[in-house]
C-alpha cells in the first residue's frame, strides 16, 4: 500500500519536473504568436491606417448596404404582411356579412321550419281526419255496394218481367194486327154495305115516289109504328155501341123486319120488308132507320149519310 503510494507521488513528482522544463518554451511560443497577432492588427505606416480606414469603411458601407437590403426585404414582407392583413381584414369583413346573412338566412329557415313543423302537424291531424272518413266512406261504400247488388238483382228481375213484358206485347202486337186485318175486312163488309144500302134507297126513294099519295093516308097509323121503330133503332143503336151479341142485333133486326112488315101490311107496300132486309146493322149506320123514313115521301131524294145522321139524330133524342 505505501509502495503503491510511494510511486504515485513519485509519478507525480516526475511529471511537475517535466512541465516544469517544457512550460517555458510553450510560454515563449505563446508569447510569439501573441506578439504576430498584435502586429498584424495594428498599423504600422499611414497607408496601412488609411487601408484599413477605407476597409472598414467598405465593410461598413457593405453592411449598411446589407441592412438597407434587409430593411427593404423587411419593408416589403411588412407591406405583403399589411396587404395580407388587409385582405385578412376584408374578407373577415365579408365573412362577418356573410355570417349576418346566413344568420338571417337561418333565421328565417328556423321560422319556415316551425311553420312547417306547425303545418306537417295540422297536415298530420288532417290526414287523421281523412283516414276517418275514408274509413266511414268505405263502410258507406261497403252499404252501397250491398244496395248496388241488391239493385243488380232487382234489375235482372224486373229485366225478366220486362222480357215477359216484351213478349207479351208481341203476342199483343200480333193479335193487334190479326185484329186491324179483321177490321179493315169490316170497313170493306161496310163500304158494300153501304154501296147496298145507296142502291136500297134510290130504290125507296122510287118506291116513296110511287107511293106518295098513299102514305099520306097512313100517316096516323104508321107514327104509331114510327114511334116503336125508333124505340127499336136506338135500342139496336145501343146494342151495337156497347157490342151486343149476334143474337141481340138478329132479334131487333126481326123486330125491325116485323115491324116493317106491319107497316107495308097497313100501307099496301109489299117490298117494304124486302128493303129493310138489306139494311146494314154493322158500326151503328143505318141501323136507326125507321120506317116513317122510307115511308114519308120526302120533298128531295136524300143519300144513305144523311138518313144515317137523321136516324142517329132521332135515335138519341128518344
Amino acid at each position: 500500500m505505501i509502495e503503491q503510494v510511494m510511486f504515485f507521488v513519485l509519478g507525480v513528482l516526475v511529471a511537475t519536473l517535466v512541465a516544469l522544463m517544457v512550460l517555458p518554451a510553450i510560454w515563449h511560443r505563446a508569447v510569439r504568436l501573441t506578439t504576430r497577432r498584435i502586429e498584424a492588427a495594428v498599423p504600422t505606416s499611414i497607408f496601412e491606417i488609411h487601408a484599413d480606414k477605407d476597409l472598414q469603411r467598405a465593410g461598413f458601407a457593405l453592411n449598411q448596404r446589407r441592412l438597407e437590403i434587409q430593411i427593404e426585404a423587411l419593408r416589403d414582407q411588412l407591406m405583403r404582411g399589411a396587404r395580407t392583413l388587409e385582405e385578412h381584414r376584408l374578407e373577415a369583413i365579408h365573412i362577418g356579412e356573410q355570417l349576418a346573412i346566413r344568420t338571417g338566412e337561418h333565421a328565417a329557415l328556423s321560422a319556415e321550419r316551425d311553420a312547417l313543423a306547425t303545418q306537417l302537424a295540422e297536415t298530420h291531424r288532417a290526414l287523421e281526419g281523412r283516414i276517418a272518413t275514408l274509413a266511414e266512406a268505405s263502410v258507406a261504400l261497403a252499404a252501397r255496394d250491398a244496395e248496388l247488388q241488391a239493385a243488380n238483382a232487382a234489375l235482372g228481375e224486373t229485366q225478366r218481367l220486362l222480357s215477359a213484358q216484351e213478349e207479351r206485347s208481341t203476342s199483343l202486337s200480333a193479335v193487334l194486327l190479326e185484329r186491324e186485318t179483321q177490321l179493315a175486312q169490316a170497313r170493306a163488309e161496310t163500304v158494300s154495305h153501304q154501296t147496298a144500302l145507296s142502291d136500297t134507297l134510290r130504290q125507296l126513294e122510287a118506291v116513296k115516289a110511287g107511293t106518295a099519295a098513299q102514305m099520306e093516308a097512313l100517316l096516323l097509323k104508321l107514327s104509331a109504328a114510327e114511334t116503336a121503330a125508333e124505340a127499336a133503332g136506338a135500342r139496336l143503336v145501343t146494342l151495337t155501341q156497347s157490342g151486343a151479341s149476334a143474337e141481340d142485333l138478329s132479334l131487333v133486326r126481326t123486330r125491325l123486319t116485323e115491324i116493317a112488315e106491319r107497316i107495308a101490311a097497313a100501307s099496301a107496300v109489299p117490298a117494304v120488308p124486302a128493303l129493310v132486309e138489306h139494311i146494314p146493322l154493322a158500326n151503328g149506320e143505318a141501323a136507326g132507320l125507321s120506317v116513317s123514313d122510307v115511308a114519308a115521301p120526302p120533298e128531295k131524294p136524300i143519300s144513305a149519310d144523311e138518313a144515317a145522321r137523321k136516324t142517329q139524330t132521332r135515335a138519341t133524342a128518344s
